[in-house]
């Protein structure tokens, strides 16, 4: 009884932290999709937004991509949110 207890209780995390991870992804991909309308999205900023794990930084960058009238826009806006959510260097990208 303990041990099926314990497979339930395994099961039962594994299908949280999967959706957690879908969840990120997902915010991950609507950040990028909106930042795609604005200009094409430099392949070190996908990288950057896509390292970033933390659900509250991602949904506060994809408001400023609504928000933001260009990809500069945004990069100057959003630099502090970006620097919080990767160790990453943000010099690389123009703008900030």
């Amino acid at each position: 009884m303990i041990f099926r207890e314990m497979l339930q209780d395994e099961r039962a995390e594994g299908r949280a932290e999967g959706r957690t991870e879908g969840l990120l992804e997902g915010h991950q991909e609507s950040v990028l999709e909106v930042l795609g309308l604005l200009a094409p999205v430099p392949d070190s900023l996908k990288e950057q937004i896509l390292s970033i794990e933390d659900p509250e930084i991602l949904s506060r960058l994809l408001k400023k991509a609504a928000r933001s009238s260009s990809l500069e826009s945004f990069l100057a806006e959003a630099e502090p949110l970006l620097c919080s959510g990767d160790k990453s260097d943000s010099s690389e990208f123009p703008g900030t």
